[in-house]
């Protein structure tokens, strides 16, 4: 009996040993809801909904992950979850317009243009970064993905909210904010959309008169949950056999320099877990913004600002362009760098290899992105300097 209990002690013990370690290594996540009430010039009374997902880490540095158009949060989890598993505390956030399900972040009542760049400036990005802040305490580092990427720079470069309601550029606005930011990493930017590769110019301008007379959300992605695996309604039944019988067009239009059947893991089910789960439904408001900027100046809507230009930001910035991209391309890119950044700043340009854009946040480029900026992260002001030869990351031979 003695003995048939020691083997009870030993196996509790082993099993414990084995399981215990895999579950405090679980990371807990944890959603917000970020509000705002507010009256619009016209007198409008408006409420502002952001939904914000946590990867926790208390106390530990905290990093606002922002992602691109059409996507969501969730399609940066996965670099997420490699900065919670190094003791980063990661917040997730969806820009209004996007986010799947009960996820969708909103402004109510709606007003035409109000899912548009502008409005992500002045109000959700300011939100967001003023929640994390006084949730944390702490000095916070910025990730974005494309689109995250621009509201973030020009969040740091003083584009606000002015008395009148109307966006401005203010100086003071970009020193006091560049005081609360540690680093700031943007991925897959566009520095200049006249840039941009031709073709990619060309695809999208026939949508200009659509996008531009119409407000509505372009229904080509699944409208649940992600955690839902079946559709619930008929509606959403019939909206994923139209994305499914749309899908292979991703395959053969996206090569052009937005996603790469190299930079993508479609045979373990990527492909899917991108259309389905990782990709939100845009609204003509923002795909207007982002087309007419194409073939005309890079401002806001009145033309009363223009966005392109001096950046004044002195946080540390890094820049992670894909080789292969056509939407944010490297070439040029470190000229463009040394003609807008001030010279005070710490900026470095890193050539990703072989990587387009999309292809910058799938399993595939994670161990050589994660590396990168987890460096960057740790001494974000002597990256540079203590690197000066590294141009370039990923499988580069």
């Amino acid at each position: 009996m003695d003995r048939l209990l020691q083997i009870h002690i030993l196996l509790v013990c082993l099993l414990n040993f084995i399981f215990i370690p895999t579950l405090k290594s679980q990371p807990a996540i944890k959603s917000y809801q970020f509000e705002k009430d507010f009256t619009d010039s016209w007198g409008l009374k408006q409420k502002l909904s952001l939904k914000i997902r946590r990867i926790v880490n208390e106390g530990r540095p905290p990093i606002i992950l922002s992602h691109a158009l059409v996507l969501n949060g969730r399609a940066m989890e996965k670099i997420g979850l490699k900065l919670w598993e190094q003791g980063y505390d990661v917040w997730l956030p969806n820009v209004r317009g996007h986010g799947n399900g009960e996820e969708k972040s909103t402004i109510s009542p709606y007003r035409p243009n109000d899912y548009g760049f502008d409005e992500m400036l002045k109000e959700d990005i300011p939100l967001i970064f003023k929640k994390v802040s006084d949730i944390t305490q702490q000095k916070i580092n910025l990730i974005g993905f494309s689109m995250g990427a621009l509201l973030w720079e020009k969040y740091l470069s003083g584009f606000a909210k002015g008395p009148s309601g109307k966006l401005i550029k203010s100086q003071s606005a970009a020193k006091e904010r560049g005081k609360l930011v540690k680093s700031f990493i943007a991925l897959g930017i566009p520095l200049n959309f006249k840039n941009v590769n031709p073709q990619i110019r060309l695809l999208f301008y026939p949508t200009l008169p659509l996008v531009g007379a119409t407000h509505f959300f372009i229904p080509l992605t699944s409208n649940h949950t992600p955690e839902d695996r079946f559709p619930l309604t008929i509606r959403e039944w019939a909206r994923r056999n139209l994305i499914r019988t749309i899908k292979p067009i991703f395959l053969q239009v996206l090569p052009l320099g937005i996603l790469s059947s190299e930079g993508i893991d479609v045979k373990n089910g990527e492909f899917e877990e991108l259309t389905y789960d990782h990709i939100s439904q845009a609204h003509t408001d923002l795909a207007y913004d982002f087309v007419r900027w194409l073939w005309n100046p890079f401002g806001s809507r009145d033309g009363r600002v223009i966005y392109s230009g001096k950046r004044p930001i002195t946080t540390p910035t890094l820049i992670i362009l894909g080789e292969k991209d056509y939407l944010a391309p490297f070439e040029g890119s470190k000229e463009i760098v040394k003609s807008v950044y001030p010279k005070n700043s710490v900026q470095k340009v890193l050539k990703f290899c072989k990587k387009a854009h999309v292809d910058m946040i799938l399993k595939r480029a994670l161990s050589s992105l994660t590396e990168t900026m987890l460096e960057f992260l740790e001494h974000p002001n002597d990256f540079k300097t203590g690197n000066p030869d590294l141009t370039q990351i990923g499988d580069c031979l």
